[in-house]
C-alpha cells in the first residue's frame, strides 16, 4: 500500500509512505526493473492511478474536468498499469491527511491517494501510460 500526495511545485504526485513493501513477488520484480521504484516515488500527476485521483479532486466540483477525470471523481477511484512491469496501480482519493484541519463550509479537496499495487489482471482506465516509465518504494 502506498500514499502519495502532489507537490504544486513541480506538478508531480510523490509517495510519502509505504506499507507491505515485503512481498517477494514485488521485491521480485523490483529488482528486475530498474527505475521502477523511482516512478512509484515520484511521477507527473498525470502519469497513473495516484496522480489522477489526486487530479481529479484538486480542481472544483464546478469546473469543467476531462471526460477520464470526471469518471474517476465519480468513481472515486482509478486503476491503471504501474511502473512496475505486470502490476497494476488501484489508487483512491484522499480528502483529508490524518490531523488536519479544514473550515467546515470549505469544499473538500483532495489532499493524497492511497494506492495498491496488485499483479491480478484489473480493467484499466482511458489515462494514458507514462513513456519511459522508470529500486526502493518510498522514502
Amino acid at each position: 500500500m502506498l500514499l502519495h500526495t502532489h507537490s504544486p511545485a513541480t506538478g508531480e504526485r510523490q509517495c510519502i509512505a509505504a506499507a507491505g513493501a515485503n512481498n517477494p513477488a514485488l521485491r521480485r520484480d523490483l529488482a528486475l526493473a530498474p527505475g521502477a521504484a523511482d516512478r512509484l516515488r515520484r511521477a507527473p500527476l498525470h502519469s497513473d492511478a495516484p496522480g489522477l485521483a489526486i487530479l481529479a479532486g484538486l480542481v472544483g466540483h464546478q469546473a469543467p474536468l476531462r471526460a477520464d477525470l470526471h469518471q474517476i471523481r465519480a468513481a472515486q477511484a482509478a486503476i491503471t498499469p504501474s511502473p512496475l512491469p505486470g502490476w497494476t496501480l488501484v489508487s483512491v482519493p484522499l480528502n483529508q491527511l490524518p490531523g488536519a484541519h479544514t473550515a467546515s463550509d470549505a469544499e473538500p479537496r483532495v489532499a493524497a491517494a492511497i494506492s495498491v499495487l496488485t499483479t491480478e489482471a484489473a480493467p484499466v482506465s482511458t489515462a494514458p501510460s507514462s513513456p519511459g516509465q522508470r529500486p526502493y518504494l518510498c522514502g
